[in-house]
């Protein structure tokens, strides 16, 4: 198993990888058009101002102009926003799927333990290792080289238009940016050592278990059988309890219905007397 997990990322999923930065390259001009278009609607279509007279080979009106400019930017948001959909979707199959994998090998890795080391430590640690701190990585891996690339190029896309529409206007943009760049990795440093030192509260908390089945001495054969023997002795013993609870209560049931038999007999033979 790699150590690198970059390199595990790469090994694995790279023909992924590469179909989506295909698709995210493919969606910044559309992008840019989509920030042109309403700049084009403002200043020209409802001003009536540098109206083409033909679009296309067809002849256009203010209102037809206007209307088609219109119906073209929805369009491109839908399909900007379907790009978005399937780019997140795609990530996310790439992500379980690879995660999938990622488990596998750590099981195969586990079962390759030297017998005695699971001596010392307990299936309550080994599995969250498995399952639950493997499940961040899963939408890290598919988000790792898409999400980078797409966010980077939306901010290129995003500066190149501002600075075509004015210089200073680009450059009150930029400025906001190197606070931004010097804060950020060290709020991410921090947030990385807590939730490290979260992984190793949450193992320390199942070590103690294992430590002291671990410290426990051997039992001996004797010891063995001794307890072995108690146990069928308290078996063997709570089994008579329960016969002889049960037939006291047979016994005690059948004395109440010889003593309900006689109060009978003696009722109707008085009832005989009397009639006599």
């Amino acid at each position: 198993m790699e150590r690198s997990l970059f390199r595990y990322i790469f090994q694995h999923t790279w023909r992924n990888q590469v179909l989506l930065l295909i698709v995210t390259a493919l969606s910044f001009p559309l992008i840019y058009v989509n920030l042109a278009i309403p700049k084009e609607i403002v200043n020209n279509a409802i001003g009536g101002k540098h109206i083409p007279k033909t679009v296309l080979g067809f002849e256009v009106t203010q209102i037809s102009y206007l209307m088609a400019l219109s119906f073209l930017l929805l369009a491109l948001i839908t399909l900007n926003g379907v790009i978005k959909y399937w780019l997140n979707v795609y990530s996310g199959v790439i992500g379980e799927r690879a995660l999938r994998r990622m488990r596998h090998d750590l099981y195969q890795q586990v079962l390759r333990f030297p017998l005695p080391q699971f001596k010392t430590m307990s299936s309550g640690e080994i599995i969250p290792m498995i399952v639950a701190e493997t499940d961040p990585i899963g939408g890290f891996i598919g988000e790792s080289i898409s999400l980078p690339a797409f966010q980077g190029g939306l901010l290129v896309t995003y500066m190149v238009f501002i600075f075509m529409q004015d210089f200073w206007l680009g450059l009150a943009a930029v400025a906001l940016y190197p606070p931004q760049v010097w804060l950020i990795p060290r709020l991410q440093k921090k947030i990385n050592l807590l939730s490290k030192e979260r992984v190793q509260q949450a193992r320390a908390a199942l070590g103690p278990a294992s430590a002291k089945r671990s410290r426990a001495p051997p039992r001996s054969a004797a010891t063995t059988r001794s307890i072995a023997s108690a146990r069928t002795s308290a078996i063997a013993s709570a089994r008579s309890t329960r016969s002889a609870s049960t037939s006291s209560s047979a016994s005690s049931s059948s004395s109440s219905s010889t003593t309900s038999w006689r109060r009978s007999r003696r009722s109707s033979s008085t009832r005989s007397a009397a009639t006599s």
